[in-house]
């Protein structure tokens, strides 16, 4: 990001790159907490931890991606 300053100066930040991008990739901890923070801010945090297992059951055998889709689709209002 650069800024011209009214003065003339400009202040140049240099690159920056996201957590997450490929150059800078997430710990599956990080991954996590990025998930919690953000579904919690909009639905609340037991939304969250309830999708959020949802979501580690598809790693079961004979568990059908069913279920997710119908948490997703039946998730509360969002919180403002």
């Amino acid at each position: 990001m650069i800024v011209e300053l009214r003065d003339g100066r400009r202040l140049d930040s240099g690159a920056m790159q996201a957590s997450g991008d490929p150059a800078r990739p997430m710990t599956y901890k990080t991954e996590r907490e990025k998930f919690r923070t953000l579904t919690g801010t909009r639905f609340g945090a037991r939304f969250a931890r309830l999708l959020e297992a949802t979501v580690d059951a598809l790693a079961e055998p004979n568990v059908s991606e069913s279920m997710l889709c119908e948490r997703v689709l039946n998730a509360p209002p969002l919180e403002l």
